[in-house]
């Protein structure tokens, strides 16, 4: 099966409605944490981690997810095999964060973590398009929706850089199966 590689992350489109950059990072693996932290945006970010992280270490994911939080990640979304717990360690990165200091301790500056482990990779997207909304001290400064895939099929990554490209045509397409499978006429 063939994947897809990025050096750094693309932006490839722009939510109109919260205005937002669209970025994609493809990775092959996880990479260090100064590798990673290097690509990643400056200032708060809202991020959907495609990963099939079931065979991962509990170090490789916390090193992910601590990298993506002090990067300045406010909002994180996990989806693929073992979500859930990528999930539960952004977590424990966030409570050790709070309690070292290293992040704000109140509702004002709370970062949101959501896994979708029975929904679709199209479900997901939607969830990060609509429903991915930061804190109130984020919205403001978050101008950017990161999805970064780690050894992620290139069916995948293909879905994800269309509905990137073209959040509104991604949306219309969604609702338009919705209301198909319902038998709702189109």
């Amino acid at each position: 099966m063939g994947r897809v590689i990025m050096d750094k992350p693309e932006n490839l489109g722009r939510l109109a409605d919260p205005h937002r950059e669209m970025a994609l990072w493809a990775l092959p693996e996880p990479l260090s944490r100064a590798a990673f932290a290097e690509g990643l945006p400056t200032g708060p970010f809202i991020c959907l981690l495609v990963w099939d992280s079931e065979g991962e270490s509990v170090d490789s994911i916390a090193a992910v997810t601590d990298t993506l939080l002090r990067a300045g990640c406010v909002y994180a979304n996990a989806w693929g095999p073992g979500c859930s717990r990528v999930h539960d360690i952004f977590d424990e990165e966030l409570v050790m964060m709070c309690l070292d200091g290293d992040m704000p301790d109140d509702d004002e500056h709370l970062v949101m973590t959501v896994w979708h482990e029975k929904e679709s990779l199209k479900d997901a997207l939607f969830y990060l398009f609509c429903c991915s909304t930061p804190a109130e001290a984020y919205e403001g400064s978050c101008g950017t929706s990161l999805v970064v895939t780690i050894d992620a099929a290139t069916s995948d990554v293909s879905l994800i850089r269309s509905a990137l490209g073209d959040p509104a045509t991604f949306l219309d397409d969604l609702f338009d199966e919705e209301r198909g499978s319902e038998g709702e006429p189109q």
